[in-house]
């Protein structure tokens, strides 16, 4: 769903705390987006586990869902980014989009609303190329392609770790093929 709206850091807190003792935490993400904030403070929350985080990209894993799907890599705790074959990975700039609710806005609001998109692009892009070892300028062309990426696309930017290709094998960027050991 919408991060943000119909997933948000509270509803994360909420199940994180009714876990019990666990190992390994699989999340599974199939979402288009949505608000950068809550994105991040589902990612930084994900991170910060004291247990591995796998995430399992479950159809689509775009603009700021791309971001919750790297916790694996950023917490360094030997967790998986995986994607089914069939996953569609999507990254952009940052973009606002009204609704026919909006409050109309003035030329001053309007250079706020400018100055704010480009110091989020700058953050999402210094964040992908943090987790990706993506030179700046390459992230950027990525971003403002603005077009649906393979898995394996994926995988080869190091954006992702592995692609299932069923219930017991995986494909990873070096196309070895492997047993799948989870732990629920």
């Amino acid at each position: 769903g919408v991060i943000g709206r119909d997933y948000t850091p509270a509803m994360l807190d909420a199940q994180i705390d009714n876990l019990g003792d666990i190992d390994v935490l699989d999340v599974y993400i199939n979402s288009g987006g949505g608000y950068t904030v809550d994105g991040y403070g589902i990612h930084d929350r994900l991170a910060s586990l004291p247990y591995t985080v796998n995430t399992i990209a479950n159809g689509m894993v775009a603009s700021i869902a791309t971001v919750i799907f790297q916790a694996p890599k950023t917490q360094n705790k030997g967790g998986k980014r995986m994607l089914y074959r069939n996953s569609e990975p999507f990254i952009h700039n940052p973009h606002w989009q009204p609704d026919e609710n909006s409050n109309p806005i003035e030329s001053k609001d309007a250079r706020e609303l400018f100055d704010s998109l480009v110091k989020e692009e700058a953050k999402l892009n210094s964040f992908y190329s943090s987790v990706t070892s993506i030179e700046s300028d390459k992230i950027q062309s990525i971003m403002n392609d603005a077009k649906t990426l393979t898995p394996q696309d994926f995988i080869e930017l190091g954006f992702a770790d592995e692609i299932i290709e069923d219930s017991k094998k995986i494909v990873t960027g070096d196309d070895e093929t492997t047993k799948v050991s989870r732990q629920k």
